[in-house]
């Protein structure tokens, strides 16, 4: 059995080969990158059903040209498995609001990579990710890849317990920073900041700036408080 760690190594095997694109473009030129959600919807639902149905010929000939001519029938079959393992094990996203596309802009030099990404995105925090490029069009995947932990997926909803209370101890404090605001009339300047200070460093100088004292008081407020975040 394929386990998930070779998984993902056979995944990255399938490459990107995509033309760059100016870097020098303001945010209008970047809406003119986004493909059509609904037409890449169509391709990564056809390849799924695909992958369910073991067709691995059909399946690779949704990868663009330029990529398939790097994948080998073998590593086709290997990721039809592990794939219909996951979704055996896991299913298949099927609301709205977790399967969601994104624009990921790479930047080397003057250059710029757009890929347009849908992501199905599972509640075990795994994403499974078909990637598409304006060069290729909507009707052809030129990346595949499973992300474990895609904490900054536009549609991941970590499971956070309420926290009912904290419990502070300035004694636990070995360093600190403090930042601090001059108010509405902002006209102090400090090196390429106006109206904005920070004051920084260890336990021995927090007691010398006589803020230990000022921070027990902001705990001691914290502690007395009902928690409802």
């Amino acid at each position: 059995m394929i386990t998930l760690r070779k998984f993902s190594l056979l995944l990255f095997l399938v490459t990107l080969s995509i033309h760059h694109l100016q870097a020098q473009k303001n945010i209008e030129d970047y809406k003119n990158e986004i493909l059509s959600e609904d037409k890449m919807l169509i391709t990564t639902n056809k390849a799924i059903k695909l992958i369910q149905e073991s067709k691995s010929e059909d399946f690779k000939n949704l990868f663009a040209d330029d990529i398939k001519k790097n994948i080998t029938d073998s590593q086709i079959k290997q990721l039809i498995v592990q794939l219909n393992n996951l979704f055996k094990t896991e299913g298949i996203p099927t609301d709205k609001r977790d399967i969601t596309p994104s624009l990921h802009a790479s930047v080397k030099g003057k250059d710029t990579l757009f890929l347009n990404n849908i992501n199905y995105n599972y509640k075990s925090s795994k994403s499974l990710i078909f990637s598409f490029s304006k060069n290729y069009g909507t009707d052809k995947i030129i990346g595949l890849h499973l992300k474990e932990k895609p904490l900054n997926s536009g549609n991941y909803r970590p499971n956070i317990k309420q926290i009912e209370s904290f419990q502070f101890n300035i004694d636990d404090i070995k360093n600190f920073r403090i930042y601090y605001d001059e108010g509405k009339d902002k006209k102090t300047k400090f090196k390429n900041e106006i109206g904005y200070f920070v004051i920084q460093g260890d336990a021995e100088k927090l007691k010398k700036q006589a803020l230990n004292q000022l921070l027990k008081t902001f705990f001691q407020i914290c502690l007395s408080q009902n928690m409802n975040l």
